[in-house]
């Protein structure tokens, strides 16, 4: 399986967000607030953090009793934090990812017990990514149960890893 290049690509979505960002403030009283764009971001033409070592990553996973996988390793050590997404989060560094079962217990009982209620979404369904489905993506709550936060919270929406490694 060929590694996916996060550096390319997150240099390049900073580039986008820049573009949007100038165009936006040229054209339009739209509020760019939930992102923080600094002259350092435009003049470096990025988002990101320094990258974690494997160190920092092995001292994170090790509490957790998990390995992450590759993917998320390689974009951990381009950048250890990542505060240009939509809305108001970050994807954490290292040092703050954690089970989300532990701060948020309550909204994962809601989430099951409204589960009920909903059709069951099918591999077919789950399984499409694309930049239509990024607030749209069906929910499965046998996986959040034993994820992991990988951001900040806003407007009932978070980033989640699917982990197998849940401590029990």
């Amino acid at each position: 399986m060929k590694k996916f290049d996060w550096e390319i690509f997150l240099k390049q979505e900073s580039k986008k967000i820049i573009l949007n960002y100038e165009e936006i403030k040229i054209n339009s009283e739209e509020n760019w607030n939930f992102l923080e764009v600094t002259s350092k971001n435009i003049q470096s033409e990025w988002f990101g953090y320094p990258g974690a070592t494997e160190e920092q990553i092995v001292a994170a996973e090790t509490p957790l009793a998990i390995i992450r996988p590759p993917s998320y390793r390689g974009f951990l050590k381009i950048t250890n934090c990542w505060s240009a997404i939509p809305a108001q989060m970050k994807l954490y560094s290292t040092s703050k990812i954690n089970w989300f079962p532990i701060e948020n217990q309550n909204w994962i009982d809601e989430w099951v017990a409204a589960s009920k209620f909903i059709l069951p979404v099918t591999n077919e369904e789950y399984f499409v990514y694309s930049k239509n489905r990024i607030w749209n993506q069906p929910i499965r709550t046998e996986y959040i149960q034993t994820s992991l936060q990988i951001s900040d919270e806003e407007d009932a929406s978070v980033v989640l890893l699917k982990s197998k490694n849940y401590p029990q």
